[in-house]
């Protein structure tokens, strides 16, 4: 039976949800990051202002989105 494939079963573990969460959160946050700066100093025929705008604001939505992945998706402790 070629073409049948069987899917997966969504993850009912919370911590690994968690994990894959945090895991694709931060590897978006660098890679806006990493835009955000090669606007800024890669990019010469935008006009500057608008150059700083978009290339500042990849900056800060990137590390905002870091700073998500790092305090509300950080792996919880088990209570005592």
């Amino acid at each position: 039976m070629a073409g049948l494939h069987v899917m997966a079963a969504p993850d009912t573990d919370p911590a690994a949800r968690r994990t894959r969460q945090r895991k694709t959160i931060t590897i978006l946050g660098v890679a806006l990051i990493v835009i955000g700066l090669a606007v800024l100093l890669l990019l010469q025929r935008m006009p500057l202002p608008l150059r700083l705008m978009v290339g500042l604001g990849d900056v800060l939505a990137g590390a905002v989105l870091l700073v998500l992945a790092r305090q509300i998706l950080a792996p919880q402790k088990p209570k005592n």
